[in-house]
């Protein structure tokens, strides 16, 4: 468990980064637009987080690490598709879908 809260640690800093900055209520000057950002920063990040957990249990027996280890067409095959997966679960949070 701890070393799979290290490898999404980046998404959980950004997370944590944006809902602190909109709690906390911004900047006078320029708080609509960045809390905008934080928004959107907020959900990528939140999206990149689902997608992993999504790819973990649709393709648990799949390891991306040994699939770019082996340097064949059939895993850089399998590591594109997996790439289409990721790409189209963050596109479909971040678009509201």
């Amino acid at each position: 468990m701890i070393n799979k809260l290290r490898q999404l640690g980046w998404v959980l800093a950004v997370v944590f980064a944006s809902l602190l900055y909109i709690g906390l209520g911004g900047s006078a000057l320029l708080r609509q637009q960045v809390q905008v950002l934080a928004w959107k920063g907020l959900l990528v990040g939140a999206a990149v987080g689902f997608a992993h957990v999504v790819r973990k249990q649709l393709f648990g027996y799949i390891d991306l690490s040994e699939m770019l280890k082996e340097k064949t067409v059939a895993s850089s095959l399998v590591f594109l598709g997996i790439a289409i997966v990721y790409g189209s679960i963050i596109l479909a949070v971040c678009s509201g879908l």
